[in-house]
């Protein structure tokens, strides 16, 4: 059986997400889903989640190649709306690289606005 993580709640701590990585690369899963609250409270920095998440995982990604998990994301009620922005950026440049990660969340049409 293939293994999973699921994280939440991160909340934007830049050790929990070094620890995600460092146990994404140590123990090679099929998938990682990221549901939700991610980001810092009150996005004290906005670029974190395109500077720091995406470049993270990018990184990661190279580092592994086809050794790359599927990595699902959906962002939380203490997520920042503004964010999917750099989500979809993220989304559609991975999409162009080949179908090694995904990246998923509700769209504006069946999800309640938050932050």
């Amino acid at each position: 059986m293939a293994r999973c993580f699921f994280v939440s709640d991160l909340h934007g701590d830049r050790r929990r997400y070094d620890c995600l990585v460092a146990a994404i690369r140590h123990e090679r899963t099929a998938a990682v889903l990221l549901g939700g609250d991610l980001l810092p409270h009150g996005l004290v920095a906005p670029e974190f989640f395109a500077e720091h998440v995406v470049l993270r995982f990018e990184r990661l990604r190279r580092e592994l190649g086809s050794a790359y998990p599927r990595v699902f994301l959906i962002f939380g009620n203490d997520d920042p709306r503004s964010e999917e922005a750099a989500a979809d950026a993220a989304e559609a440049a991975r999409a162009a690289a080949g179908p090694c990660s995904v990246i998923w969340r509700p769209s504006a049409s069946s999800a309640p606005a938050s932050g």
